[in-house]
């Protein structure tokens, strides 16, 4: 839900590195498959059990990272925390299906980047990715219905 939709890169030669955070093994190998055809991304990464995501990204470092909030260990909400703590250098796409205005009030206190429900389908997610690569900040309209105030910061 941009206004402005912007491509991904002004630069085609300027790839973004992508690990994927997500439990269900099924919907981890559909996000690998449709991330990976989505131009100028490259996945380096993806695991589903928290702790495993802290230690991969902070070896690893990718540019983003599309992180669930049901995974075993450490939950999503915390990766995130703990991963800003250590100034890990990037950005962060919350893709749940357990949202709930809790969730979103810690994750964007917690400086997230994005947050779509699972549910919102795969354009969705595909217009979240593009917004948080392009240095902008991305509700989903499930997420906005939540906490219409967030609009703002979507400016």
């Amino acid at each position: 839900m941009c206004a402005d939709q912007q491509p991904l890169s002004n630069n085609q030669n300027n790839i973004t590195n992508v690990f994927i955070a997500e439990d269900d093994e099924l919907l981890r190998e559909l996000f690998n498959q449709f991330v990976g055809i989505i131009p100028n991304l490259n996945i380096i990464g993806s695991s589903g059990d928290g702790a495993e995501v802290i230690k991969k990204c902070l070896e690893i470092n990718p540019d983003l990272i599309i992180l669930d909030i049901n995974l075993p260990e450490v939950n999503g909400l915390e990766i995130l925390t703990i991963l800003k703590r250590k100034h890990i250098n990037a950005k962060f796409l919350i893709a749940s299906g357990t949202i709930n205005f809790k969730t979103v009030k810690i994750a964007t206190s917690a400086d997230v980047n994005g947050i779509l429900s699972k549910s919102d389908g795969l354009d969705e997610i595909k217009k979240g990715i593009e917004a948080v690569i392009s240095g902008r900040y991305y509700y989903s309209s499930s997420i906005l219905d939540l906490m219409p105030e967030l609009m703002d910061k979507m400016k």
